[in-house]
């Protein structure tokens, strides 16, 4: 994040600190606030889903659905291995819901979910006068 600073940005991230938290919203509402208030949207997937779980809904999945609903510019770093799993899941024969994975701390599934609802999404990105950039991710 101090890097993006360095660069002129706002970064607004959660785990930092940096997103305004109205008491009497949700964490689930206060995210997608700043969502609406973001210029850029950068969002890093990585292997975990997090912990970020409301019931059904990922606040960092449901952040990025958001952004990509309002149109922001956004771009995603995304782990090797999301990107490999994806791949791997593609060439089985069987249906991926049917794969059966136990929860473990090495990957979640659901990262693919994410993947590819961005890639469905993917608009490419020229940068102008941008300031108030979000960085998503899970923890």
């Amino acid at each position: 994040m101090a890097q993006l600073n360095l660069l002129g940005y706002e970064v607004l991230n959660s785990h930092n600190g940096s997103i305004k938290v109205n008491p009497n919203l949700s964490n689930l509402d206060n995210c997608l606030q700043a969502v609406e208030e973001c210029d850029i949207f950068l969002g890093i997937i990585r292997p975990y889903y997090g912990t970020g779980n409301i019931d059904d809904k990922n606040i960092t999945f449901e952040e990025i659905k958001k952004a990509i609903a309002l149109k922001k510019p956004y771009w995603f770093l995304v782990h090797r291995d999301v990107v490999f799993a994806r791949l791997l899941f593609s060439k089985m024969e069987m249906k991926r819901e049917d794969i059966v994975i136990k929860p473990n701390n090495f990957f979640d599934k659901r990262t693919i979910d994410i993947y590819e609802h961005i890639i469905k999404h993917q608009n490419p990105v020229t940068l102008t006068s941008f300031t108030k950039l979000l960085l998503t991710l899970p923890l």
